[in-house]
């Protein structure tokens, strides 16, 4: 309740929900192991605790009560000794590392505790060292690299403040800032997430972008330094309808309706436009949880409300495209989800493009969102960049992918490298219910374990 003092509107509504769920969710895992205590015993509930927990981190992904920056296999960011797991098993195997090493320190000591300790005890914990040790020293090396040049636009917030919900000032703004920098041409200018943004005289309507007069000065602007565009931008699309078209849909006027996605725009010299939408939603910020069966029950008098305060999403793995580039498209909150990166990599993405900007006044958040990031590259062995506000923008593009801070300059160019690697991790990243059926599996094996002992 002391938070409450500090919070007001939906935020007191998601901070009070969030007090409550996270406990419940984090102690499913352990609730789990203590059952196969009593049934099993504690070695057996000891095995299965990393799993059932991972098990759980990976069922996070699959909901619209997604808290994936509470994984545990994020945690090791910032420890670049014990990172060579992740091109083998990603942040997931990440966490089923942390537990184990606790499994197997708990398991010492519940063993001295009890006067049984001998050196068989401690093995659990000598394979895990030598797995750390192992998977370094057998760290992927670079086949090939190419170099591309980046010019990230990095605005301040009061600037940008100052100028939301006018496309042309946001526009002048970036003109400007490519003039003054004595910018010439390069591979790509990348924008921060939502930075085209203008829902009153000139919104983004993705019906009729190519006659949009925004995107038609973005395109000279494209054309002007033979340079493609990226950015993240506040999307509209319009249906006429006589009823709702799809759940997040909102009533225009009688006939018309329209959705709104935080999404990003890709402009290319060759007067190529495409764009996507973010497709994993913050909860209580951009979408009502469960809103879409809520929808469902109000279309038939069942629920008395229509949910329609939300963005929109519309799935998407096909990476912008132009040149030497292929780019995975990332928003924010997405950059904790790998199956969504891993569908844009399958399509030979090279590039992976984090669009961000300053979603909290909190430095301890954001710094946590930004420590998080070198764990998406290494595992999926691919450059990194992190494009935001406030001059804030980093790259990875390094073996060892460590984090480059750019400059203070708002618009600055540099060389990176394309890293040309290909994961283990690649191989399962989309599918990380792989990790429920080695769950199951173990499972299963304990129980006829079991039964096959009372049977002798």
């Amino acid at each position: 309740m002391f938070f409450s003092l500090f919070t007001s509107g939906p935020h007191l509504t998601a901070l009070m929900v969030g007090l409550i769920l996270v406990p419940v969710f984090w102690s499913i895992s352990f609730l789990l192991s203590f059952l196969v205590k009593r049934k099993y015993g504690v070695i057996p509930a000891l095995i299965l605790l990393p799993f059932f927990f991972v098990s759980h981190e990976v069922a996070q992904y699959y909901w619209d009560l997604s808290m994936t920056w509470f994984h545990l296999g994020v945690g090791l960011s910032n420890s670049p000794y014990l990172l060579g797991i992740y091109p083998y098993l990603g942040q997931e195997g990440g966490t089923v590392l942390i537990m184990a090493f606790n499994v197997s320190v708990y398991h010492i000591y519940h063993k001295t505790k009890c006067n049984q300790f001998n050196v068989k005890n401690a093995i659990p914990l000598i394979l895990l060292i030598l797995l750390v040790i192992i998977s370094n020293a057998f760290n992927q090396k670079i086949k090939t690299t190419k170099t591309v040049e980046i010019a990230i636009f990095q605005p301040e917030k009061e600037k940008l403040r100052a100028i939301q919900d006018n496309l042309m000032s946001q526009i002048d703004l970036l003109e400007t800032k490519i003039q003054t920098s004595e910018f010439k041409k390069a591979d790509l200018i990348i924008c921060p997430e939502s930075y085209f943004r203008d829902m009153k005289k000139y919104p983004l309507v993705v019906n009729n972008l190519h006659s949009h007069p925004a995107i038609l000065r973005l395109m000279e602007i494209s054309q002007q330094y033979q340079t493609p565009i990226l950015s993240g931008a506040t999307l509209v699309q319009l249906y006429r309808s006589e009823t709702h078209p799809t759940p997040s849909s909102k009533l225009k006027e009688p006939g018309v309706y329209f959705d709104i996605y935080n999404g990003s725009i890709f402009i290319t010299p060759d007067k190529n436009i495409s764009w996507r939408t973010k497709q994993k939603l913050v909860p209580f910020a951009e979408i009502t949880p469960f809103y879409k069966g809520f929808n469902y029950l109000e279309k038939h008098g069942l629920w008395p409300t229509r949910y329609d305060r939300t963005f929109a999403s519309v799935d998407s793995e096909d990476p912008y495209s132009y040149g030497k580039l292929k780019i995975a498209p990332i928003i924010c909150f997405e950059s904790s989800f790998p199956h969504i990166v891993s569908k844009y990599i399958q399509h030979k993405a090279n590039l992976i493009v984090i669009l961000s900007t300053e979603w909290s006044s909190s430095e301890s958040l954001i710094q946590q969102h930004q420590d998080g990031i070198p764990i998406l590259g290494k595992s999926f062995g691919k450059s990194l960049l992190f494009c935001t506000l406030n001059q804030k923008s980093l790259l990875l593009d390094d073996h060892n992918l460590e984090k480059k801070i750019f400059s203070n300059q708002e618009f600055e160019k540099k060389s990176i490298f394309l890293l040309d690697n290909r994961s283990y991790y690649f191989y399962f990243a989309d599918s990380p219910w792989y990790w429920i059926v080695v769950n199951i599996i173990i499972i299963l094996a304990f129980i006829k374990l079991k039964f096959y002992l009372k049977m002798r």
